[in-house]
């Protein structure tokens, strides 16, 4: 990576290729899941789970604190200060868990899904586990040492994955996505802990918790707004058109959002720690950026517009027939995910600059705003709402750009290469178009999307070599220096 110094960058791309082989390992796995799931689940199953989860998840990120990004980040971490962040996280996340298990019914009711309120309750128990695996996560990304939680991972959702597919069969319904959920994360709390040396003592700092919470709390916020944002969409489709609806939402954005989940966190699970390192030589700092908006956008570019291009006959034929509406929603809303490959490292950027208000502001702004439109569409259907989110993030892009400018400092040259990667995914585009409409329509869509795969291929290479091969010849030279590490 252009701006780094021999030895931290082969650390930074070892550890992402260590953190891309955990990350398409279990995506692979869990889109193989999704797949026998659908085909035996109803969608008021999955609409039921994802409408448990959306609670669940925000209680864990209230109860994370943002100590992890503190510890990541900060220049040293005494036995004291970790113990305390471990004991903090656990106090939170023991409280915050017991609020969700007593008010369960509630929610149920509210939502008029009696069968929501156990989900909720067997879900909230994850919390635990979650900030349990806190510090020991912190401890090894600091260290760079990715082995232990791509393994972590692995093996969680090896277990998650075959459990959940066994008690499908068996007809455990939504249980059986409930069990995908938490397993992974109680066998990822075990394999962290036996990766780490440290262990807690029974010692606690006011002193470093104030700071931890300082630091954190925009951190925090931030994650809870991002939270509300990515799942507000869920919590008021199940509300206004019910389990069912948001099932069929729930199977349409999935595809996209493991694509972008795949990509992007390949590279960002080491921004942070890259970042941190350079930030006060800002030339290299700059450079870092750009290569890795670079590589995160080269990857994303191709599979979004192959999604977005395909998605009406691919949904259907991988998840079955009864996904056909959900095909029609994921052509809308994979558009989206070309936006966001512009834009996926904003948070990191802002943390290394230690500016995570700035951050939490514009996430605050840009979630208000689309939490609007989600309550404004959502009433019309759900091809209403893709078409309202693509023209959100379509609308607001420009204001993450300016604010990196003005507030941070950065200079616009960290999107340098992304014209060149979009001109490359216009190559693509159209011989994909030209393929799928006019030589291919009358095919079975096996063989309809085997061709489309090809030309769209082709198409990307073909692109790339024409506008983006300084960029192409980048990434290759950071994978064959990883490997000869």
């Amino acid at each position: 990576m252009p701006g780094l110094n021999s030895g931290l960058r082969a650390d930074a791309v070892r550890g992402v290729l260590w953190t891309a082989l955990q990350k398409w390992y279990s995506r692979f796995a869990q889109l193989i899941t999704l797949v026998v799931l659908a085909r035996v689940l109803d969608a008021t199953s999955f609409g039921l789970v994802a409408l448990a989860s959306v609670f669940v998840l925000i209680i864990g990120a209230l109860a994370e604190l943002g100590l992890t990004t503190y510890l990541v980040q900060v220049e040293t971490i005494g036995k004291k200060t970790a113990s305390t962040a471990l004991w903090s996280n656990l106090a939170v996340a023991a409280l915050l868990c017991l609020v969700l298990e007593l008010t369960a019914p509630m929610i149920a009711a509210a939502f008029d899904e009696p069968d929501l309120a156990p989900l909720i309750r067997v879900l909230a128990i994850g919390v635990l586990f979650i900030a349990g695996s806190a510090v020991p996560t912190a401890l090894l990304t600091r260290a760079m040492t990715m082995k232990p939680l791509a393994l972590r991972q692995m093996v969680g959702t090896t277990v998650g994955s075959v459990g959940s597919i066994l008690m499908a069969l068996n007809g455990a319904g939504a249980w059986s996505l409930v069990f995908q959920t938490v397993a992974p994360l109680v066998v990822g709390f075990v394999v962290l802990w036996a990766a780490v040396s440290w262990r807690p003592s029974l010692e606690f700092s006011g002193p470093d918790a104030r700071k931890m919470v300082v630091f954190g709390l925009p951190v925090l916020g931030t994650a809870l707004i991002h939270q509300m944002r990515d799942r507000g969409d869920e919590l008021v489709i199940g509300a206004v058109l019910g389990a069912q609806v948001l099932g069929v939402w729930v199977i349409a954005v999935r595809l996209m959002r493991v694509v972008i989940d795949l990509f992007t966190s390949v590279v960002s699970a080491m921004a942070l720690t890259t970042f941190a390192k350079v930030t006060d030589d800002r030339v290299r700092f700059t450079r870092a950026i750009r290569q890795a908006i670079s590589a995160g956008a080269a990857m994303l570019t191709p599979v979004m517009v192959g999604l977005a291009l395909t998605s009406p006959v691919l949904i259907p034929f991988i998840f079955g027939d009864q996904w056909v509406a959900a095909g029609q929603v994921s052509q809308i809303i994979s558009y989206v995910g070309i936006v966001i490959a512009i834009q996926w490292l904003d948070g990191s950027i802002w943390w290394a600059l230690r500016k995570p208000g700035t951050e939490f502001t514009l996430t605050v702004t840009i979630s208000v705003v689309h939490l609007l439109i989600v309550l404004v569409a959502a009433p019309h259907g759900l091809v209403v709402l893709a078409w309202a989110m693509l023209g959100r993030y379509l609308l607001l892009a420009p204001v993450r750009v300016i604010a990196l400018k003005i507030r941070g400092g950065i200079s616009m040259s960290i999107y340098a290469d992304l014209p060149r990667i979009l001109a490359a995914g216009a190559v693509m585009a159209a011989a994909l178009l030209v393929t799928d409409r006019w030589l291919v329509a009358g095919l079975p869509d096996s063989l309809r999307l085997s061709i489309d795969l090809v030309a769209g291929l082709v198409g990307w290479l073909v692109g790339m070599k024409l506008f983006a091969g300084p960029v192409a010849r980048s990434l290759a030279s950071d994978v064959k220096l990883a490997l000869r590490r």
